[in-house]
């Protein structure tokens, strides 16, 4: 074998799997939802069926209003609980039965399940809803939108008008027929907690 020769075949042992890898990283990293971050979902109000914009930026058409909603984190839990009927809810947060912390303490049945942001558990529960906070894992949320679930992602926490405009998106992903409105109005008027407290 020529010196060129050696040099080809060492080319080729070392440039094929780098082109390979170049040509599926594309298949890769959309089966992983993308390396680029996530931001906040957005839902507009009003009847079914209607456009919710997850958090890679995939757009998901919901036919009508969820009945297998999963909650990974207490504020959505709490919102849930005065804008849906309990049956609808399949999974909450761990933190939702804390009375020390969580405004619904006691108000979800013991059926529904407690949980973190664990992907696996997500899935299992079937959920045609799942609401994820700002500090939810990279890689799990990327697992559970991968899985072809629709989400809700909300994290900004930083003021009053962050948690109305976390309720407003909130009623208009699982269909709140006003409950949201009346329960924004008591807030910003100072009438009511706003919330359930058990």
């Amino acid at each position: 074998m020529t010196d060129r020769s050696r040099r080809w075949a060492i080319g080729a042992c070392v440039g094929a799997p780098l082109i390979a890898a170049a040509a599926l990283s594309g298949r890769a990293r959309t089966a992983l939802v993308g390396a680029r971050g996530f931001t906040d979902s957005a839902a507009a109000p009003g009847g079914f069926p209607k456009t919710l914009r997850g958090p890679s930026g995939d757009e998901r058409t919901l036919a009508g209003p969820p009945r297998r909603i999963v909650s990974t984190y207490l504020g959505a839990d709490e919102i849930l609980a005065a804008l849906v009927a309990h049956e609808r809810v399949v999974g909450v947060s761990d933190f939702v039965d804390d009375p020390a912390t969580s405004n619904c303490a006691a108000v979800y049945p013991p059926g529904v399940r407690r949980l973190h942001a664990d992907p696996e558990t997500i899935i299992s529960l079937a959920p045609d809803l799942v609401c994820v906070a700002g500090y939810t894992t990279t890689d799990a949320l990327r697992l559970i939108i991968g899985a072809g679930l629709p989400v809700v992602r909300w994290s900004r926490f930083d003021a009053f008008a962050d948690v109305l405009a976390e309720i407003r998106l909130l009623g208009a992903a699982v269909g709140d027929r006003g409950n949201g409105d009346e329960r924004r109005r008591d807030e910003r008027d100072g009438h009511g907690s706003g919330l359930r407290r058990a």
